[in-house]
C-alpha cells in the first residue's frame, strides 16, 4: 500500500533547476535510501516533500495524510545555551498530534542509541558523532508516521552505524513506520536497505542496491559514495 506518490515534480530555486520530472512512489512500512552526488537535489527533495516549497509542476500525494518528521542534514546545535542532551531530546516529544505514535520512548531512544552516558551533558560539549545520534533520538521520539532522515550515518563510527541501521529496520517491522533516508554511505545502503533511489535532479535508477550499482557500474557514478 502506497504512502507517497510523486509524479513528474520539477522545482527551481532562484531560477536554477533543482528537481526535474521526479517520479517515484513509496510503500508504507518500508526503508528507502536516497543517494546521489552533491548538488543532486536530495535535501531539496526532502524540503519539497515536507511542503516547504511550491513546485513548478507535478504532483505530490501523501496517501492517508501521514504525519511527517524530518532530521535535517545539519541539525542546528545551540552551542551557547545551557541545554542538556536530555532536555533537547525531550523537545521531540512535545508534539500535540494524536494521529501518530512515536517509534521510540525517551528511555528507549537513549538506550538503543547508546546515549545514556550523555544524558546530563550540555549539547555544546559533545562530539559531532554524538550530536548526530542525539539529533536522531530527538527525531525518533516524535509522534509521526513517515520519517525523512538526511544523512543520519554522517560522523558515525562503524559500530554506531550498525546500531542505527538495525534500529531503522526494526522500527519498520515492529512499529509500522516508513523511512526515507539520504546517505552517501554505500556500506549502510547495501547492508540495511532493500531499495535505493539514485538521483541527480531526476531519478537515474530505482531498485535494490545491487541493481542500482549494476545499472551504474561506471566508477564516475560512485566516486561520491563512501565505501
Amino acid at each position: 500500500m502506497k504512502v507517497l506518490d510523486v509524479k513528474n515534480v520539477s522545482w527551481t530555486r532562484d531560477g536554477v533547476s533543482v528537481l526535474e520530472n521526479m517520479s517515484f512512489s513509496v510503500e508504507r512500512q518500508s526503508l528507502v535510501g536516497v543517494t546521489g552526488p552533491n548538488g543532486a537535489g536530495k535535501s531539496s527533495l526532502f524540503e519539497v516533500l515536507m511542503g516547504w516549497h511550491r513546485t513548478r509542476k507535478g504532483e505530490i500525494e501523501w496517501i492517508g495524510n501521514p504525519v511527517l518528521a524530518l532530521l535535517p542534514q545539519i541539525p542546528f546545535r545551540p552551542m551557547t545555551l545551557p541545554l542538556s542532551v536530555d532536555a533537547f531530546v525531550e523537545m521531540g516529544t512535545w508534539s500535540k498530534t494524536k494521529k501518530a505514535t512515536p517509534p521510540l520512548t525517551m528511555s528507549e531512544a537513549f538506550e538503543v542509541l547508546g546515549l545514556e552516558p550523555l544524558r546530563n551533558k550540555l549539547v555544546g560539549e559533545i562530539s559531532g558523532g554524538e550530536w548526530k545520534r542525539v539529533s536522531l533520538a530527538r527525531t525518533l521520539v516524535q509522534a509521526a508516521d513517515v520519517f525523512l532522515l538526511d544523512e543520519p550515518f554522517n560522523y558515525l563510527d562503524l559500530g554506531s552505524e550498525e546500531r542505527v541501521g538495525h534500529l531503522l529496520q526494526d522500527l519498520v517491522q515492529t512499529k509500522d513506520k516508513t523511512f526515507l533516508v539520504i546517505s552517501h554511505d554505500w556500506h549502510a545502503m547495501t547492508h540495511f536497505f532493500g531499495r535505493v533511489i539514485l538521483m541527480n535532479k531526476k531519478v537515474l535508477a530505482d531498485g535494490s542496491p545491487q541493481t542500482v550499482a549494476a545499472l551504474h557500474s561506471d566508477p564516475k557514478h560512485h566516486e561520491w559514495m563512501h565505501p
